[in-house]
């Protein structure tokens, strides 16, 4: 909105006609940028490190360093006054020494949120806290050896208080995942349905006391060098390449983590692994434990159906879409998975292979249910309701398979009048009276 030229990444917004479907509007999400100063921006030498500690890559930049994944909150995202107080949309830096953005939807701003601390950023995903005055975020740090971190922020609950302080972006805590065993590589944990208890461990991002001494910036926030000292000298764990992280919409005090494999600790993960986190909070909303499982790992399935899994989501509908960043090597494809970068479904919980799924009906059925009885005269009850007159349709239940699908499907079957041809395939035919 000062005229401020920068180049580099930016984020965009777009208007879709839902009926549609088309694209209506688009342009730049943002107008007024804000530093981590929470200075509005009038120079591009605002967005890079600050002080005695500034690097190579400040003196360079030129705007937004690449920005990767994102994910946008609406506010009370877990009920009245839990979570965000406002609708943000979050994006980091995935270059060394990164920072977090967080856009103002409402006023079309943009803010550093330093709280966040330095990386070289793939995403967040906010957590359920329990409490209606802390926010929790899971950050993807996309590093090899980078730890898995956890913010916790308090939200002001000052009238006057400004965006990042009301949402709880301005006070908070660094955490990050520490093992009770020790395991802290891939090497040391791994496989299908390990499991793994741990805490989170508070770590000093910000030490105004130290700013600009060794490691601090003229704020007192850390570098990125300076917390991966201090996540090691905690134990905490290190992942091959911790990148994109979502949480579980029906149990949001969970979230899952791709890490996408790399070369970092020998081959022990070099196709990737799909880890979920099991959060536990205390009254106060403060992190008090963790439980770490695999639930697929690239390294120990031959078929190598998830390769190198990078973005993912995790849906309302119990799966988590996984989307694969490119081979590492020709030698990664394989006969079940001999496509570059695909988009799968991961089905939490579900043994690997093609073996039988238990199901249990639930405890309620739908209760808007009625059963069905014919009368005399062609007419129907349903429930207390009589119906005239229906009409019966044939339906084919179809296994996994024959159709070429991975799912059971159902066809609506219709008469065919005499002398038609019949396509060739996908065909179910009905000829006797009896079925």
């Amino acid at each position: 909105a000062n005229g401020t030229s920068l180049t580099g990444a930016r984020v965009s917004y777009f208007d879709i006609d839902v009926d549609t479907r088309m694209v209506v509007g688009a342009g730049q999400a943002y107008d007024t940028i804000y530093d981590r100063k929470g200075q509005i921006v009038t120079s591009v030498n605002q967005l890079g490190a600050l002080g005695a500690n500034a690097t190579a890559l400040s003196a360079t930049r030129q705007g937004f360093q690449r920005f990767c994944s994102s994910a946008m909150f609406e506010a009370n995202s877990f009920g009245a006054n839990r979570g965000l107080d406002d609708r943000i949309y979050f994006t980091g830096e995935e270059s060394d020494g990164g920072s977090f953005w967080a856009v103002d939807v409402a006023s079309n701003d943009i803010w550093a949120v330093p709280q966040f601390g330095r990386g070289g950023w793939e995403n967040a995903t906010l957590l359920d806290t329990g409490s209606s005055n802390k926010v929790a975020f899971a950050l993807g740090d996309d590093r090899s050896g980078a730890p898995m971190y956890l913010y916790v922020g308090e939200k002001s609950s000052d009238p006057a208080a400004g965006f990042l302080a009301r949402n709880g972006l301005a006070n908070g805590k660094m955490y990050v995942y520490v093992p009770g065993d020790g395991k802290t590589l891939p090497s040391e944990f791994n496989g299908d349905n390990a499991t793994q208890n741990g805490s989170w461990v508070a770590i000093d991002n910000y030490r105004p006391d130290l700013a600009n001494t060794p490691g601090y910036d003229e704020l007192g926030y850390a570098s990125q060098s300076k917390l991966d000292e201090l996540s090691q000298a905690v134990g905490a764990f290190r992942y091959s390449r911790p990148e994109d992280v979502s949480t579980n919409p029906n149990a949001p005090n969970q979230f899952v983590l791709a890490s996408t494999g790399s070369s970092f600790d020998g081959t022990s993960d070099r196709q990737g692994t799909i880890y979920t986190f099991d959060v536990t909070f205390d009254a106060d909303g403060n992190p008090v434990a963790g439980v770490q499982k695999i639930i697929y790992d690239g390294d120990e399935d031959p078929a190598g159906r998830i390769r190198s899994p990078d973005n993912l989501t995790w849906s309302g509908d119990g799966y988590i879409y996984v989307n694969e960043d490119r081979a590492f090597g020709v030698d990664a494809f394989t006969e079940d998975n001999p496509n570059e970068a695909s988009i799968l479904q991961l089905r939490v919980g579900r043994a690997r292979g093609r073996g039988r799924e238990t199901w249990e009906p639930p405890a309620v059925l739908d209760r808007s249910f009625r059963r069905y009885e014919h009368l005399e005269g062609g007419r129907l009850r349903a429930g207390h309701e009589i119906v005239e007159h229906h009409e019966h349709l044939w339906v084919g239940v179809i296994p996994p398979g024959p159709a070429g699908g991975v799912h059971p499907e159902m066809w609506e079957l219709a008469e065919i009048p005499a002398g038609e041809t019949l396509p060739e395939r996908e065909l179910i035919q009905v000829v006797e009276h009896g079925g």
